[in-house]
């Protein structure tokens, strides 16, 4: 019983070394992976073709927003990203700017 006792107590030292060697490895990640991204990298990164020259725009919402809006565009049969540029057109034409947000 004794023995069995204490092979549990070493097998949990040495779980215990390993978490901690672990845990000081994954403190040092962070550091060599942000020298890993500012790295050029050897192959570009894919850019599908209908998002060559554009950028993103981004914004927080509620979420019941981004579910009527992924309604409204299957309802319409339209993307998303279409339904937001005219509405987008329709903004810049209120403050008299011209409509130039394409889908």
């Amino acid at each position: 019983m004794a023995n069995k006792f204490q092979s549990g107590l070493s097998r949990l030292g040495r779980e215990e070394r390993e978490q901690q060697t672990r845990a000081a490895s994954a403190e040092r990640e962070p550091a060599q992976s942000a020298a890993i991204k500012d790295a050029p990298s050897e192959q570009p990164r894919y850019l599908a073709p209908s998002r060559r020259n554009k950028k993103q725009i981004t914004g927080y919402f509620d979420p019941a927003v981004r579910k009527q809006l992924a309604v409204m565009a299957a309802e319409e049969d339209r993307t998303q990203n279409e339904l937001l540029a005219e509405a987008l057109n329709m903004l810049f034409e209120r403050y008299g700017k011209a409509p130039i947000a394409g889908g």
